[in-house]
Order: structure tokens, then C-alpha cells, then sequence
């Protein structure tokens, strides 16, 4: 019997019970995130990253699979997921990007065949980039006491640093959140919501939440009726500029990139410390 040098375990998306348990039962475990580059994927992968420093595991860094297609007819790029989306996704978390895998027919042949020793044969373009991923995570593995590379800058691990927070509503009597809903969940855009849901929090608690329905979608409109409503926060997906700014004007925090959840999954997230906010999804 040998020694194991590596126990690898691919778990499946999220933050269900399987990352728990491994959590759990291995205190020393290590995560390397695997994302694909387009939203719906990096939403998944934010709540991922979270759950990671809830429970304190340190993250080696994150790793873009599925990016890009090179045609092998015409040897061009074919961006089938997007772009970015890792490269993005790591530079907001602070986290390292160890390497942007392709899609590479080669890949699927040999996998079918059982010989995927000769996928690193013929130094593909996927057997480079996935080369280069393994030197630095073991890099990454052989340093490990040096500081984890998902530590955000000044903070320590674990902490999620809300870009203009600045003060935690734990600390703070009242305050209402304002969440734009369409079905139950986060609409995408704050203009086009089928009804706005009032959180109600106190002492960093929910205490009600109700659902009021907004006046017509006109410039600065809707922020002058949030403030009459006691609105304090807004958690939006995306949101121009301008409307912002009006927003600020009227004394109400703005909050975007959020990922559509429910208003009260949302507003908990943000009083722990622990919502996850991507890029803002609005190009008014």
C-alpha cells in the first residue's frame, strides 16, 4: 500500500451537503473553483466562494474551464460561453486565476477511448493550459503556510468586503431594504419589477417584509417614492449611472450586481457579510 500523495474530489456545484461534509470530516482540505465564464455559472461559483470562507477553507484559486473553442477547420477562437467571466470573477474576489482550460474536441475522443494519458501527448492547446494550471497549484500546494491567496487585501480570511459599506446594519436601529421583484425573486433590472419588496430590519434582524407595488418607471420617480416608503438600501442586479445617483441623492445606499434570490435571502446575506455581487448588468 502507498502513500497518498493527493485525494482529489470533484464535488458538484453549489453549497449543498457534499462541501460540508468534506468541511467537516477533512479540516486541512483545500478548494480550487472550477467555473465556466458565463453568469448564470460565476453566480453558482460566488456562492461557492462564500461557503468556502464561511468554513474557513482556504481557496487556491479559481479556474476558468470551457473558454473558448479554437475551430479546428479554421484554428479560430469561438467564444461559446462568453468571455472573461473568470478573469473578472477573480480579480473581484481577490483570488488567484490558475488557468482558462478550452474546449478541445481531442479531449472528448481520447476520454471516450479511455486513453486520456494521450490527451498530454501531442501538447494541445488544453494540455498547455492545463499543464501550466497544475505547476501553479502545486506551487500554491507546496507554500501553503504562506498567507492564502483568497485573503482580501487588509482584511482576513473569510471576510467579504461590500464595496461602499461602511457600516454594519447590525449596528444600526432600523433600516428597510428596498429588493425590485419579479417572480418571488430579484429582477434583473430595478426599472422593469413587478413589485418592490420592503425589508424591515433592526439590530442586524429581519423583522416583516411587504410588497408594494411601484409607480410608473420614470427618471428619478422611483427613488423619490423609495425614500417616502423609509427605504435606506436598494439591492439591485444592475443599474445606470445616472440612476444612482439619484438614488444617492436620496439618501438610499445603492447595492448592484446582486443574483436573483429571494428578497429575505438577499437582505440576510447582506447583514452576515456574505452577499456575493458580480458586475453591474445595466448599460442605460
Amino acid at each position: 500500500m502507498t502513500d497518498l500523495d493527493f485525494l482529489i474530489i470533484d464535488a458538484p456545484p453549489g453549497t449543498g451537503d457534499e462541501p460540508l461534509t468534506l468541511a467537516q470530516t477533512i479540516p486541512d482540505a483545500k478548494a480550487l473553483i472550477v467555473t465556466t465564464p458565463q453568469e448564470i455559472s460565476l453566480a453558482d461559483v460566488r456562492k461557492s466562494i462564500n461557503f468556502c470562507r464561511q468554513v474557513k477553507m482556504d481557496i487556491l484559486g479559481i479556474v476558468e474551464n470551457m473558454s473558448g473553442l479554437l475551430c479546428p477547420h479554421c484554428g479560430k477562437e469561438i467564444d461559446l460561453f462568453g468571455k472573461t467571466g473568470g478573469e473578472l470573477l477573480a480579480k473581484k474576489e481577490k483570488l488567484a486565476l490558475l488557468g482558462k482550460l478550452p474546449l478541445d474536441p481531442e479531449v472528448v475522443r481520447h476520454g471516450d477511448s479511455g486513453s486520456v494519458t494521450d490527451i498530454f501527448s501531442d501538447q494541445r492547446p488544453f494540455a498547455q493550459a492545463f499543464d501550466a494550471m497544475l505547476d501553479q497549484v502545486l506551487e500554491l500546494i507546496n507554500h501553503s503556510g504562506s498567507p492564502s491567496p483568497s485573503l482580501s487585501e487588509g482584511g482576513k480570511g473569510g471576510d467579504v468586503q461590500i464595496e461602499n459599506k461602511t457600516k454594519k446594519e447590525s449596528d444600526m436601529e432600523r433600516t428597510i431594504f428596498a429588493v425590485p421583484v419579479s417572480g418571488g425573486k430579484l429582477c434583473a433590472h430595478f426599472g422593469h419589477c413587478d413589485q418592490f419588496a420592503l425589508v424591515e430590519t433592526e439590530a442586524g434582524k429581519i423583522k416583516g417584509s411587504t410588497m408594494q407595488t411601484p409607480p410608473p418607471h420614470e427618471p428619478g420617480v422611483l427613488p423619490a417614492w423609495l425614500h417616502e416608503m423609509g427605504a435606506n438600501i436598494i439591492i439591485a442586479g444592475g443599474m445606470g449611472s445616472r440612476a444612482q445617483q439619484l438614488f444617492n441623492e436620496a439618501g438610499i445606499k445603492v447595492v448592484t450586481g446582486a443574483t436573483m434570490d429571494s428578497p429575505e435571502s438577499l437582505v440576510n446575506q447582506y447583514l452576515t457579510d456574505t452577499l456575493s455581487t458580480g458586475a453591474n448588468v445595466c448599460d442605460h
